[in-house]
């Protein structure tokens, strides 16, 4: 699954999301653009 977040959130909201989708025992790999961040899932 892949994940994009317009506008670059900052920090603190994708550390929150992150933690979040860990407790899922999901796989997480954030890559950070220019535009956007994307957070692929495995």
């Amino acid at each position: 699954m892949v994940i994009i977040l317009r506008d670059n959130p900052d920090q603190k909201q994708i550390d929150s999301l992150v933690s979040w989708l860990k407790e899922k025992n999901l796989d997480v790999h954030i890559i950070k653009g220019a535009d956007q961040t994307i957070i692929g899932l495995i």
